[in-house]
């Protein structure tokens, strides 16, 4: 979904576009569909706004480890054509290494 939105500049809010880059990455289309339609995972979107409402979130995405480090937008670094949140993101470096080193760091 980030690659989709950050570099392709695809509509990620839109279900269908959703589903296009889960059909694309390989995932059980039809099982995200039923997710995204009974909205059971609902609650637990509500839940983690709460969260971000109370903590200080430099961005998103933003992944918090366990010893209480913090690493936003991992591997992609950015700049906005035009004034901030009017224009549009330009990514300036992508590195989908730094989430792997992300993931490895979390399970450690």
């Amino acid at each position: 979904m980030r690659s989709a939105f950050w570099t392709r500049s695809r509509s990620i809010s839109h279900r269908a576009v959703i589903l296009d880059v889960a059909e694309e990455a390989g995932l059980d289309v039809a099982a995200l569909a039923d997710a995204l339609d009974s909205g059971r995972h609902r609650r637990l979107l509500f839940d983690d706004h709460a969260v971000a409402q109370t903590d200080a979130i430099a961005g998103s995405p933003t992944f918090v480890l366990a010893d209480g480090s913090a690493v936003t937008n991992p591997g992609i670094e950015v700049h906005w054509q035009g004034e901030w949140a009017v224009g549009f993101p330009v990514v300036d470096r992508s590195d989908p290494g730094e989430v792997e080193d992300l993931v490895r760091r979390a399970v450690a």
